[in-house]
């Protein structure tokens, strides 16, 4: 693959220089998982005395409060639209880069927002760029999808719309899509420095969707995303089932578990269902609650500490049609609360495992009737539970802070920059 800036290679002996700034280009500075991840990579990096800088579209004070540590500088133009890189933002982020001595940019927008101008590249010279993928390889495929199945949902004028007009269109012009949406992406990938995916399942994906070469396939680094270990987690939970989350139908699929717990309810007499999250849908899923009298659920909007959430919670449902490395699961598991998702993509399949060390229930993909079963039969059996809970808080290990401490090292020895140390071990 023909790539489009000056890769860097180690020069083995060379003298490295220290990392003191990095920056984050993203969208908002709170608003999903990936903004976490941001968040904590910031704090990540401010333990060893790196700085960080947040390149965002939209803030307001009460974000600017919320901000652990780093700065804020707010873009002319959004990030997640093709003006990511606009003449105005490229300028400011010129400027900004080298006034800084940024030495590595990470970016966190759609894919096809990611093509890094060759101007920015020649006037940052000391810049890496690096794009940190948050979803599967052409999640873009399987989202047009979902939308469209959601929409259909919507009524029966809808449902004929999709199924009977635009599906027929979309397979016949799907292959073609499928080529456009990966000449994208090899766009994408030959302006950045580096990529960051969620777990090597994905790398593994990216070397065989693309067919990279052995010096492509060393730019792609594979970064588990973490979260400190809760070492207090309550292991008495309440008969609760919570969302954690977007409230959205496409990803999200809120309205079929709303529909799911109406059919399963009586049940469960002593279970109740929470979720946690606002939307646009959430006045649509009031109105259905409110309409069928569906018992022991409740909208609990957004909340800001979801600690206490997962304190009393004893089951976390995730029925996405898609996801990339869901952070719901790893806090659930992190505190003892067990997961029932759909095997929506590879990562929720690894975060889960399977046979007697499995931490949680996998189900197949968009099969609602099994859903439903597990997360009946998990809910009625105690021993199960509990034997579930305990391989929970044994997986959450595999998130704990340092798991990436080898990959950043390897990342930043290919920009010639020193590995940070903790401030604890200067």
């Amino acid at each position: 693959m023909k790539c489009d800036i000056q890769q860097d290679v180690n020069v083995e002996g060379s003298e490295k220089e220290d990392l003191l700034h990095v920056g984050f280009l993203q969208e908002r500075l709170f608003d999903g998982g990936a903004e976490m991840v941001s968040l904590r990579s910031a704090d990540f990096f401010d333990k060893r005395g790196v700085t960080s800088t947040f390149f965002v579209s939209e803030v307001d004070k009460a974000e600017k409060n919320r901000l652990p540590c780093g700065e804020i500088i707010t873009l002319p133009h959004d990030v997640m639209s093709y003006d990511c890189f606009s003449d105005e933002n490229v300028a400011l982020l010129s400027d900004e880069i080298n006034r800084r001595d940024i030495r590595i940019l990470f970016i966190n927008a759609e894919t096809k927002y990611v093509v890094v101008p060759a101007m920015l590249r020649q006037q940052t010279p000391r810049c890496h760029y690096v794009y940190w993928q948050h979803l599967p390889p052409m999640w873009e495929i399987i989202n047009k999808v979902a939308g469209k199945a959601a929409r259909a949902r919507m009524s029966v004028g809808r449902w004929i719309e999709v199924n009977l007009l635009w599906r027929p269109k979309y397979l016949f012009q799907r292959g073609r899509a499928i080529k456009q949406l990966r000449e994208v992406y090899l766009r994408c990938f030959r302006s950045v420095n580096g990529l960051i995916v969620l777990h090597e399942c994905y790398r593994q994906e990216w070397i065989r969707l693309f067919a990279l070469d052995s010096e492509e396939q060393s730019r792609i680094y594979s970064f588990i995303n973490t979260l400190p270990i809760n070492g207090e987690a309550k292991i008495e939970k309440k008969k609760q089932i919570v969302f954690v989350g977007r409230l959205s139908l496409a990803d999200k699929q809120v309205d079929l578990l709303l529909n799911l717990w109406r059919r399963v309810a009586p049940r469960l007499p002593d279970w109740e269902l929470r979720f946690h999250g606002t939307g646009r849908v959430e006045n649509m899923l009031q109105n259905r609650i409110d309409k069928y009298c569906i018992p022991r659920v409740k909208l609990m909007g957004y909340t800001a500490n979801t600690q206490k959430v997962y304190d009393d919670a004893a089951v976390l449902c995730l029925p996405s049609s898609y996801e990339g490395w869901p952070l719901a699961i790893e806090e659930a598991q992190n505190n003892g609360v067990v997961p029932v998702a759909f095997n929506c993509c590879q990562g929720v399949a690894a975060m889960i495992g399977e046979g007697e060390h499995a931490a949680g229930i996998c189900v197949e993909k968009n099969n609602w009737a099994m859903f439903g079963n597990e997360l009946v039969r998990l809910c009625q059996d105690e021993d199960l539970r509990a034997r579930m809970q305990q391989n929970c808080m044994e997986k959450r290990w595999e998130y704990a802070p340092g798991v990436n401490d080898a990959t950043w090292k390897t990342m930043l020895g290919r920009f010639n920059l020193r590995w940070p140390t903790l401030s604890s071990e200067k």
